[in-house]
């Protein structure tokens, strides 16, 4: 049984020829730092060749076959009636839904409750503006930001503007808004500066759609004011945003900006063999090729290529498992970072003499990203604990989005790897908390690091 003894970083030897001499003042940096700023060749250095210690094992991509579900010719519709619907809510394995039936029909029977009445459902009709109001402590108060945000003319659309929701008080024969007085408030206003094509009149007689309940009681009003605003509703998650901006593009020809990066992204997707998933997706959930992270993904809508080459670094080194939210920042900062020096991050050349070894070090050391992302999280929070003097418990302790990065860079230049690093690499390292690396606490790294600066 092997016993590792914790060594502070500082301690250790490095490759000869690759650091400089150690000092006492226990700083990673003075023993480790190599000069990556000066002015040389974009060229791998072909001279002090050192063979990098760990060697990455590709596996043989097994599994991946892929379901594109976004591929669409334009004007291809995928319809379903309600009809479709009702049996598809009725299949025998929706035991929630039949739970839900039978509590109601219990119920009924026992005189608990009644059978709901179809009388009060929503109503509409159109309405004049002088006959509405609107209670502020109900909604929110007017932001005339707000309102001036939804006529931005760049943006937009009557289309799209909702109905007006009310409660009618058949008591005082009013109509009392609920919701969208925002909307309501621009249509008036546009009456008043005779913006309306179709309408010239006085803006109080400009007649609004209106939904609305029948009831004297505020407090449906105040309910109903939450249940419209989001309370208890289904969320557009980040999946249905981006299908809905992709088949806009595809199927109905949308000149629409976002629509466009959406589909150039989705492109990308299934160029490399991958493909989006909603979070209802528990068949396909660890396939390979599924991408849960789908906002991290947006969050490229505006770096396609830099999307490109997250999931090729992905796809080459770990075939089998899906892509981790942390591997989106770290391989797509050495596509920031690299590209800006000048390298060729897809060239065999870089992967050769960065890519492999550094995906090395995270398989030999931690198996997968994820787990590397995790090692890369605590250390972090120890080194900021250091560093302002704070528990590591303490909430003030951030993760920067580029330490993962920092980390690798640091891990790979400590165990002798040549290639010429951006640099960033000196960063984390601070007089007061030494270097990142001096708060590492795996013990079979520290025993390999050991090890390593003693060879």
């Amino acid at each position: 049984m092997t016993i590792s003894t914790k060594v502070k970083i500082s301690n250790m030897k490095l490759d000869k020829g690759t650091s400089r001499p150690s000092t006492t003042d226990g700083q990673l940096s003075s023993i480790i730092r190599k000069i990556t700023t000066s002015k040389k060749s974009k060229t791998m250095a072909k001279k002090n060749k050192v063979e990098f210690p760990y060697t990455f094992e590709f596996s043989t991509p097994k599994g991946r076959k892929v379901i594109h579900n976004l591929i669409r010719a334009k004007n291809q519709y995928n319809s379903k009636t309600i009809a479709d619907r009702l049996a598809q809510l009725e299949d025998p394995n929706n035991t929630k839904w039949h739970n839900v039936v039978k509590k109601w029909k219990d119920d009924i029977s026992k005189g608990i409750r009644t059978k709901p009445n179809r009388d009060l459902r929503v109503k509409f009709s159109m309405v004049k503006v002088k006959d509405l109001t609107i209670d502020d402590d109900i909604q929110r108060d007017m932001d005339p930001d707000w309102v001036a945000g939804i006529a931005n003319p760049k943006t937009f659309e009557v289309d799209y503007m909702s109905m007006i929701q009310c409660i009618y008080d058949p008591n005082t024969k009013k109509f009392v808004s609920i919701n969208a007085q925002h909307t309501v408030v621009l249509e008036t206003a546009f009456a008043h500066h005779s913006l309306w094509n179709g309408y010239a009149g006085d803006p109080m007689e400009l007649e609004v759609p209106v939904a609305y309940i029948e009831t004297s009681r505020r407090d449906k009003a105040r309910m109903a004011f939450r249940i419209f605003n989001g309370k208890g509703q289904k969320k557009i998650e980040p999946y249905v945003d981006h299908k809905i901006l992709v088949l806009a593009y595809r199927v109905d020809d949308s000149d629409e900006g976002e629509a466009k990066k959406a589909a150039v992204i989705q492109t990308i997707n299934e160029e490399e063999g991958f493909e989006p998933i909603p979070s209802t997706d528990d068949k396909n959930r660890d396939a390979p090729w599924a991408i849960e992270c789908v906002s991290e993904m947006q969050k490229h809508y505006d770096t396609p290529e830099r999307w490109r080459f997250v999931l090729n670094t992905h796809k080459r080194y770990y075939p089998n498992i899906k892509l981790n939210i942390m591997e989106c920042d770290l391989y797509g900062f050495m596509h920031d970072y690299f590209g800006e020096m000048g390298y060729d991050v897809y060239s065999d050349e870089f992967r050769k003499e960065f890519l492999d070894s550094a995906m090395a070090i995270i398989q030999e050391f931690f198996t997968t990203p994820h787990k590397f992302g995790n090692d890369s999280k605590h250390t972090q929070i120890r080194f900021q604990a250091k560093r302002y003097n704070r528990p590591p418990s303490s909430k003030d302790n951030k993760v920067e989005d580029e330490g993962s990065f920092i980390y690798l860079l640091k891990l790979y230049q400590f165990f002798g790897g040549k290639h010429e690093l951006p640099s960033i690499v000196h960063n984390m390292n601070e007089s007061s908390a030494g270097d990142l690396l001096d708060h590492i606490d795996s013990e079979s790294l520290l025993e390999a690091m050991k090890n390593h600066g003693q060879s």
